[in-house]
């Protein structure tokens, strides 16, 4: 009973704002301190936010299993690259600059805000034991596997211009 306490109290900390259809890439980084999103409000993203929200996910995913976990490899980054890349044959880090960065210049400071938030996160919650038991692993994996799954049966293109 008292670790379902736990993880009840860690996701009412993770609670996510409603999203509109037209919600930008800043709206959502912004909105919550990991961008960690209900089930219910994934369902209702669409086009660039449900996208958006994808390659955020894997991004903290990433960064909480190389913090926590140990591992080194970006593999969920990988694997939305290869989605990007079969389905729009674009990159993960064109889709970055051309939808989550304002300036347009650099997709590493976007990630770099993100894995930052990440780390914050897990400082507050009082290190990557306490993080884990509270739910934030499993939170973080279910997030970015829903998004995964929605944005390959997704049929919206984004336009990216590269000059």
């Amino acid at each position: 009973m008292r670790y379902f306490f736990a993880v009840m109290v860690g996701l009412t900390l993770f609670s996510s704002p409603t999203f509109s259809q037209e919600s930008t890439a800043e709206e959502i980084l912004e909105s919550h301190p990991l961008g960690l999103v209900s089930p219910e409000i994934q369902a209702e993203l669409s086009n660039e936010a449900l996208h958006t929200q994808l390659v955020t996910a894997a991004i903290e995913y990433d960064t909480f299993n190389q913090r926590c976990r140990g591992v080194s490899a970006a593999y969920n980054e990988s694997k939305v690259n290869r989605l990007f890349l079969n389905k729009f044959g674009i990159t993960m880090n064109d889709y970055m600059m051309n939808y989550m960065s304002k300036d347009a210049n650099d997709p590493r400071d976007v990630k770099q805000k993100i894995v930052n938030r990440v780390y914050q996160s897990i400082a507050k919650m009082g290190g990557c034991q306490p993080a884990r038991s509270k739910g934030l692993e499993k939170n973080l994996k279910d997030e970015y596997r829903n998004l995964y799954h929605q944005v390959e049966k997704s049929t919206w293109f984004p336009s990216v211009h590269n000059d």
